[in-house]
């Protein structure tokens, strides 16, 4: 069990996890060692000069034939991108990050009853920003798994196995710029915020009503006009996008201010349209053709999430049937 608030706690280590002091939430360190090896602009390996350029493009097709080249090379200076090379580079990067991980977990654990290393990327790093990094991370499993000192695990199912017996304090942070919120909550993106809390207000008491209305949260098999929980589903979906990260970090960025506030925008009025929908008819009514073709529209154009819940979106008592308890 986790130590009682007064007691003194050890050094940390990214090497174990812990549970957030005063609840059930576990939280993982990431392993700077193994991370610098793929992030950092000097010894990170998608640096490397015969790796696929990603800045210059054709100017007909649009594809991107040219390799990094060197750290000070200008685009018109690159040169051709040679596959076979790249590629063969990738392997010989994986070899070098298996022989990695396996010494540091080597090296841990005398001082670990079972160090875990925790390596986390964007996704978007591999594929589109670093071309042969889909062939690297494949490269990495298979080596890795045939490793015997490693154990292949997700964070999840380490937490499972082997429950933290520790618990920390966690200092408010993030992963974005200086490790604060800046990134996300600034002059240029206040006006994000007051639109997003209204959101989730106006969401939670919206799936509410029609809960208490079919005796049951609208979700898969549940009771509940079919409409009325596609329109409420899709809510659910829009209230999702308009709070994505992505729109106040591109406006912060200048990379696409004006892009990302009308997609913000957009979500917004899609999310009050499916709202007033459902708020100006009574639970159970059915909904006017004219509100449902636009929503099929809306869905034709954004409709991830296809087995999503509305409980979640809920109350407690109505979104808490999911909440799971911390390991004994």
């Amino acid at each position: 069990a986790p130590p009682p608030a007064d007691e003194p706690l050890r050094e940390a280590t990214t090497y174990e996890p812990y549970w957030v002091r005063e609840s059930d939430v576990a939280v993982i360190g990431r392993n700077e060692r193994t991370s610098l090896q793929v992030w950092s602009g000097t010894v990170g390996y998608p640096g490397d000069y015969v790796y696929r350029e990603f800045h210059r493009r054709d100017e007909s097709s649009g594809m991107q034939y040219w390799r990094i080249t060197g750290r000070s090379a200008d685009l018109g200076d690159k040169e051709l991108w040679q596959p076979e090379v790249a590629f063969e580079r990738a392997r010989d990067h994986a070899g070098h990050y298996a022989w990695l991980v396996h010494e540091l977990i080597v090296e841990r654990r005398d001082a670990e009853t079972s160090p875990l290393i925790v390596s986390a990327y964007d996704t978007e790093l591999f594929g589109h920003w670093w071309f042969e990094g889909v062939t690297w991370l494949g490269h990495v499993v298979r080596y890795l798994a045939r490793d015997p000192e490693v154990e292949l695990v997700t964070a999840g199912g380490r937490i499972e196995q082997r429950p933290p017996t520790r618990a920390i304090d966690l200092p408010e942070g993030s992963w974005g710029l200086g490790g604060t919120h800046f990134t996300w909550w600034n002059d240029q993106t206040a006006a994000f915020w007051p639109p997003i809390h209204a959101a989730e207000s106006r969401l939670e008491e919206l799936v509410g009503r029609e809960a208490r209305q079919d005796g049951g949260a609208p979700g898969p098999g549940e009771p509940g006009d079919v409409e009325r929980v596609a329109h409420l589903r899709q809510a659910c979906r829009e209230a999702l996008l308009l709070q994505a990260s992505d729109w106040p970090f591109l406006v912060t960025t200048g990379q696409a201010t004006e892009y990302a506030t009308e997609r913000f925008e957009q979500h917004v009025s899609r999310f009050e349209r499916l709202c007033a929908d459902l708020e100006g008819t009574p639970p159970g009514a059915p909904l006017s053709p004219e509100a449902i073709a636009a929503r099929d529209e809306m869905s034709l154009q954004d409709n991830p999430f296809p087995d999503l819940e509305a409980r979640s979106f809920g109350p407690p008592e109505v979104a808490g049937a999911g909440h799971r308890e911390r390991p004994a």
